[in-house]
């Protein structure tokens, strides 16, 4: 984390850290189709919509971004009163935690396409 980097030894300012942006761009194509009913003219609308383009582009573009854990320090009581607390540093699963953001890969942060039918009673 580059805020981090720059402070380190320091004390974090309240909001000095913030989440990476997360860029996104959705696209809808429509297409009308004219159809003549006796009288009158209906519509046949075909359309396409793609939600984060990015990432159907490349799988690691247009990801959110998720905090790893909260909190650094893990503070555990002494269960004899003379004696301090402990710290640890926390810990990603079985890992060292040495990354503040990781990707979330859940259904908003992936893209989806959805193709739609309309018909148009005129």
């Amino acid at each position: 984390d580059d805020y981090l980097k720059k402070h380190k030894g320091e004390y974090a300012e309240r909001g000095g850290a913030t989440m990476p942006w997360h860029h996104q761009l959705d696209l809808k194509l429509m297409q009308n189709f004219y159809l003549q009913t006796g009288k009158h003219r209906n519509t046949l609308q075909l359309g396409v919509d793609i939600r984060n383009v990015p990432n159907l582009l490349n799988s690691s573009w247009g990801l959110y971004k998720t905090v790893n854990n909260s909190s650094l320090l893990k503070c555990t009581p002494s269960s004899d009163p003379s004696q301090p607390a402990t710290f640890q540093f926390q810990r990603n699963g079985k890992e060292a935690l040495t990354t503040t953001y990781s990707d979330f890969t859940d259904y908003h942060s992936t893209y989806s396409i959805l193709f739609s039918v309309r018909y148009l009673f005129n």
